[in-house]
């Protein structure tokens, strides 16, 4: 995303995305930093112009504002300090570019053809099981009770990007009676669980789940979707601001009806880069 702007005085320029007019959205240029996924321009530019280039993941903003967009749109205002006046934040040549991903490199894989779970790739396991697709597609990952907490633990991996693609198939055969029963969820953490955040989860209510599994009978459904987990402190939903360099995967069927309906198999993690990143 690049931009042109100039700002006089006391006001400043704001920049967002938003689905509707304006609906869900969140400010990703900012005249100050309230947000911390967003970026700061000067509160001044002197009645120059000066250009902006920014790099931005709409998928995951950092709150919970959008789950799966179709289309989006670009807002602009002027936001001023009270008793000032409107007309001093100037913007031109706005544009908007697809980024290009590239993959850093593949940091765990398992398709469970082995017909076991390695402790290797699984140190931790509660009641996961590999068993055999009953469509003939092979081994794949069930589970033998539904945990909270996590079913399988994965070997360790770290990015230095703080970027991860985590690509999976998944099958749920019974529907859940509820958003929290019987799903399958995966998160990932820094411990087992230790400090923990579920990206996905078969309740998109849940705290911090932007990917829904949904319910997808005999059929398998192919999920791939990048999180951003900043190393360092990254503040997790479960647990708070633990260590983030290096992280696991945690996958599990939750509920307490009917366990062993959820199905996972080929189970990948990479450590992806954006743009420039890229070359």
């Amino acid at each position: 995303m690049t931009s042109a702007a100039r700002v006089e005085k006391s006001d400043s320029g704001w920049m967002g995305f938003s689905i509707e007019l304006p609906g869900s959205h969140t400010w990703i240029v900012t005249g100050y930093q309230p947000y911390s996924h967003s970026f700061k321009v000067a509160g001044s530019t002197d009645g120059k112009w000066k250009h902006y280039s920014f790099l931005y993941r709409v998928q995951l903003p950092g709150y919970n504002w959008l789950k799966n967009p179709s289309h989006l749109r670009v807002m602009l205002e002027e936001t001023g300090r009270s008793g000032s006046t409107c007309g001093h934040a100037l913007f031109d040549n706005v544009v908007i570019r697809e980024a290009k991903v590239c993959s850093k490199g593949v940091l765990f894989y398992d398709d469970f053809e082995s017909g076991a779970l390695s402790p290797q790739l699984w140190p931790k396991i509660k009641s996961g099981e590999v068993t055999d697709d009953s469509c003939g597609g092979g081994k794949i990952l069930s589970f033998g009770g539904c945990q909270s907490g996590g079913d399988v633990y994965s070997a360790t991996f770290s990015c230095s990007t703080g970027y991860y693609r985590v690509t999976f198939d998944y099958k749920q055969t019974v529907a859940a009676d509820s958003p929290y029963n019987d799903g399958g969820f995966v998160a990932i953490a820094n411990g087992l669980p230790g400090d923990h955040t579920w990206f996905f989860g078969s309740n998109p209510d849940f705290p911090d789940v932007r990917h829904n599994l949904v319910y997808t009978g005999d059929q398998w459904r192919r999920y791939s979707r990048i999180v951003q987990v900043t190393p360092g402190s990254y503040r997790f939903t479960y647990g708070g601001s633990g260590s983030s360099d290096v992280l696991r995967l945690i996958v599990e069927q939750f509920g307490n009806k009917n366990c062993g309906t959820v199905f996972f198999d080929n189970i990948l993690v990479e450590c992806v880069a954006f743009g420039c990143d890229c070359l």
